[in-house]
């Protein structure tokens, strides 16, 4: 899943209740012209000046449209012309980002020839009694980093 947040200040100009109807405008049009979108929301941050606004979709939501619906595009102008976008991020789950991570070829440890318990190094790391570090051989790969055949 992924979630697009952003967060709109109002303009000074910019009647409270006509910010609230823009947000939801907004909202309604992802909702209806996406259909990867599965959720869009508005949320009061502070006593009526500044929006936080939540669309939730399926991966590549919100990829960029060459050619969106004019009742989208209307909605987001709309939402320029009342308020100031202050802050856009795109949030990811935890699986596609660690999907993008190994597809631009950095070892996660989750490679599932690896062992699982050691994530393929064939040592384990500890603290001893003392205090001091104790490296040990894993158990589970033998210490060859790939895990044991069963039988």
């Amino acid at each position: 899943m992924q979630v697009a947040y952003s967060r709109w200040e109002r303009r000074d100009a910019t009647a409270r209740e006509d910010l609230g109807r823009a947000a939801i405008n907004f909202c309604r049009a992802q909702r209806q012209h996406n259909a990867k979108v599965t959720g869009a929301r508005y949320f009061w941050v502070d006593a009526g000046n500044t929006i936080a606004m939540l669309v939730e979709g399926q991966p590549g939501f919100a990829d960029f449209d060459p050619d969106p619906a004019g009742s989208l595009t209307a909605a987001q102008f709309q939402m320029n012309d009342m308020a100031r976008q202050v802050s856009s991020e795109l949030w990811t789950d935890a699986r596609m980002g660690l999907e993008a991570y190994e597809r631009a070829g950095r070892p996660s440890g989750t490679d599932s020839s690896l062992c699982r318990v050691c994530g393929g190094t064939g040592s384990l790391a500890g603290t001893d009694v003392g205090g001091g570090e104790e490296v040990t051989s894993c158990v589970v790969c033998d210490g060859t980093g790939r895990p044991l055949a069963a039988g």
